[in-house]
């Protein structure tokens, strides 16, 4: 079937498509007028984009505070925020609506509170801006006072129970912290008490920066023998023979620049002077003092009784170094303990009300602008959808024409 021949047989349904769509758009006026009149309370919210943690606080990036502020205002429409709202307004207590509950809500298999929660959450909504951290809440209320009442009661519920959530959180960690520290001190005092009891056993005392008195005594004494070495000490008589050389040594040099090395004068001052290297030389040995002997015990005994209590050491080192391990993590924990208390008690909820509640003075739902006219739209729709099928349904070969509507060639 062609284009041609398709819109033919639209326009050959023209009145029924017209009947149909007027059908329709009457129904949707009618029902927009049967139904009660909503209108829109609005109440806007703005999240704080910093998180803070408690090892570092950093703010949410443009790319997901889209992702974030969803998250977090999905939480409007939830049981915890709705029934603080029901809770407000003493709901509970209506006769009235305890009797629309018991009409309609029992079958739902919700209690009654809960069951008042649902009816607040279908009437909200929530109206998001690309970009933004801010959001708002929308009610939809048979009064424009009754929906602006409303909308900001929820807000104010959303950003208490946010605060009450970080401050339980807070909390929280207050106790942990609180237990973890106990447990740790526990933990101290015990390995303080058997290191003690070590200590008392063994004789190894251990310094505040974890050495052992033997380890030390040992680094003393091979200290000692290392500077300990026999010492020359210079006499004046030393000290008048290498002067008494050194000038023979310049004369000799002197001399040696005009003077053959077979001259007498040469000879007798080479004589002289390997007189005076001998006597400098057996002068300087006749001078050295011995170093008397270290008075004490001497290093290999130090060493003896050092290795004997290595084993006895290595063990009170290993107690020294548990025992710092648990007080940096008693001391890091003190400091999170401070933090949480000053958390649970100056946390924010993170959220914040901008402006007063509003309500629009124009209905909210039903919507006629949109309505209205999307009924004659479907109802022409659906009329010339049914009228196809049924005239494909109905479609039979009679006569030479229909052939040719159908584009069956033929033959004279």
């Amino acid at each position: 079937m062609g284009i041609d021949q398709l819109f033919g047989r639209i326009w050959r349904l023209r009145w029924f498509i017209l009947a149909s769509s007027m059908i329709s758009g009457m129904a949707a006026i009618g029902a927009t007028y049967l139904l009660p009149h909503r209108y829109a309370g609005i109440a806007e919210v703005s999240m704080d984009s910093q998180i803070n943690s408690e090892q570092r606080s950093y703010s949410i990036s443009n790319k997901q505070v889209d992702t974030y502020v969803r998250s977090q205002a999905e939480l409007v429409k939830d049981y915890r925020v709705t029934g603080r709202v029901v809770d407000k307004l003493n709901w509970t207590s209506s006769n009235e609506l305890a009797q629309q509950y018991n009409t309609y809500g029992r079958r739902t298999g919700l209690d009654f509170r809960t069951w008042l929660a649902s009816r607040i959450s279908a009437n909200t909504s929530l109206q998001f801006e690309e970009g933004s951290s801010g959001f708002a809440i929308i009610y939809a209320g048979f009064d424009p006072q009754e929906a602006k009442s409303m909308a900001g009661l929820l807000r104010d519920a959303y950003i208490e129970y946010l605060l009450d959530r970080r401050r339980a959180d807070a909390r929280g960690q207050v106790d942990w912290v609180g237990k973890r520290k106990a447990y740790l001190e526990e933990q101290i005092r015990t390995l303080e008490k058997r290191s003690a009891e070590f200590s008392k056993k063994t004789g190894v005392v251990l310094t505040q920066d974890g050495l052992a008195l033997a380890e030390i005594r040992l680094r003393n004494a091979a200290s000692a023998v290392e500077i300990e070495q026999p010492t020359t000490l210079p006499g004046p008589i030393v000290s008048l023979e290498r002067k008494n050389l050194t000038a023979v040594e310049g004369q000799l040099a002197a001399l040696s620049q005009t003077l053959g090395p077979n001259h007498p004068q040469i000879k007798d001052l080479e004589e002289k002077r390997d007189a005076l290297q001998q006597s400098v030389a057996a002068a300087e040995r006749a001078r050295v003092v011995p170093t008397p002997p270290p008075t004490g015990p001497s290093l290999e005994k130090i060493r003896s009784e050092f290795l004997a209590k290595a084993n006895d050491i290595a063990t009170a080192k290993r107690y020294f170094t548990e025992l710092q391990a648990l007080q940096q993590q008693y001391q890091a924990l003190q400091q999170s303990s401070s933090n949480a208390q000053l958390d649970s008690n100056t946390i924010q909820s993170g959220a914040q009300a901008d402006d007063e509640p509003t309500a629009t003075g124009n209905v909210y739902y039903p919507d006629y602008r949109f309505s209205i006219p999307m009924a004659f739209a479907l109802g022409a729709v659906l009329a010339i959808l049914a009228g196809l099928l049924y005239s494909l349904l109905n479609m039979r070969v009679r006569t030479v024409k229909d052939l040719r509507i159908m584009n069956i060639p033929t033959f004279d």
